[in-house]
């Protein structure tokens, strides 16, 4: 008896199917190519990123670049 495995890229969410009532513009799209040669397409829901970190933020920087010109 053979198991099926799971594939790596369905671990991480990517599904061979996008959801009847989705909009594909939700959806980032990969194709992969098996041993057999068959090119697969799989989806993934995109993700927002709204998180703001301190690289993005220059104000402390700036404050610091004007006190060493004073």
């Amino acid at each position: 008896m053979q198991r099926k495995k799971k594939s790596s890229f369905k671990a991480i969410g990517y599904l061979e199917k996008i959801p009847r009532d989705a909009d594909m513009n939700d959806y980032e799209k990969i194709n992969i190519r098996n041993k057999e040669g068959k090119t697969n397409t799989l989806y993934r829901l995109r993700k927002e990123s709204n998180t703001i970190d301190e690289t993005t933020n220059f104000n402390k920087s700036w404050a610091i670049f004007n006190n060493h010109l004073n």
